[in-house]
């Protein structure tokens, strides 16, 4: 799978949600604060996930507004008020800080790395995949760790099979979502550097790991024009190696705190429809509302959720 593939997410429900509308033309990024957003997230006005870009989102009242044009964001990771993006050039993805007025600069001593799918480890530490094509042709796909306060670079994981969505959980654990002739599975890597690995029934998309649960998002294998790219979800448990499959929603992300998960309901390509799922009661979404011309793929939060 190429570096410039977004994957996008899914889970289900039917939600009567409100609409709210994509943004005030008036209203820009260029006149807010980071601060002022609730989380920044990777999407479409076109449903299309290669044409993506990055939007601040308010929660209440639920707004949208436009931070990057025509860069081609395929995913966005944030702590604090700093945000990273892994932004097209080419037919690969360049990391990149961003900025209200949707700047893309440099990381500091890392500079602007082919690479895909960042995420923070903590508040200094940033996490990404990379591809490396050496001299005998063979592709390599890692996942690295950088140390800002180091400004050192480590691998943690690498392998020529092909390797998606990365994603940090408790205790020094990243999981990643292998892929084989044989099919796809998520392997769990702990701090010491020992795996296991599940087999997953499905085309999966990115990782998100919550306190107990890992986000699995399952594709929608029909790719038509127009078509949603997300199909469902499956909650992971990594310690029982267990699974639970929810269709009809895409998980955006989990709380700062990660008590709950914010999820777009799929299955309309012109909206997005917003709920909260919490895992302790997984009968009953806490309805949001809705952005019109909109299809939210993935975000980060900026700020903690009351």
């Amino acid at each position: 799978m190429s570096p410039r593939s977004l994957i996008a997410l899914g889970l289900t429900a039917a939600l009567a949600l409100g609409l709210a509308g994509c943004g005030d033309d008036d209203a820009s990024a260029a006149d807010r604060s980071l601060s002022e957003f609730d989380l920044v997230v990777v999407a479409s006005e076109i449903n299309d996930p290669l044409a993506a870009d990055l939007y601040g989102i308010m929660l209440d009242p639920l707004t949208a507004v436009r931070i990057t044009t025509d860069k081609k964001i395929s995913a966005v990771a944030a702590t604090g008020n700093q945000v990273v993006v892994a932004a097209a050039d080419g037919r690969v993805d360049q990391l990149a800080f961003v900025n209200v007025t949707g700047e893309l600069t440099e990381i500091p001593g890392l500079g602007r790395p082919f690479a895909y799918n960042p995420s923070f480890v903590d508040g200094h530490t940033l996490m990404f995949d990379d591809v490396l094509v050496p001299e005998e042709g063979v592709e390599v796909n890692r996942t690295v760790l950088w140390d800002e306060d180091e400004q050192a670079k480590s691998v943690l994981f690498q392998t020529t099979d092909t390797l998606i969505g990365s994603t940090p959980g408790p205790d020094g654990q990243v999981a990643l979502i292998r892929t084989r002739k044989s099919g796809e599975s998520i392997v769990v890597r702990d701090a010491a550097g020992a795996t296991k690995e599940v087999p997953v029934d499905g085309d999966v998309g990115k990782l998100s790991w919550g306190p107990r649960y890992i986000a699995v998002g399952l594709n929608n294998t029909e790719r038509k024009a127009g078509a949603d790219p997300s199909v469902a979800l499956i909650l992971f448990d990594p310690v029982a190696g267990k699974q639970l499959q929810l269709g009809g929603s895409q998980p955006i992300a989990w709380t700062p705190d990660g008590s709950k998960l914010l999820v777009r309901k799929t299955g309309d390509g012109g909206k997005s429809q917003l709920a909260w799922f919490d895992p302790e009661n997984p009968d009953a979404l806490g309805q949001i509302g809705g952005i019109s011309g909109l299809v939210i793929y993935s975000g980060a939060w900026i700020k903690g959720v009351s």
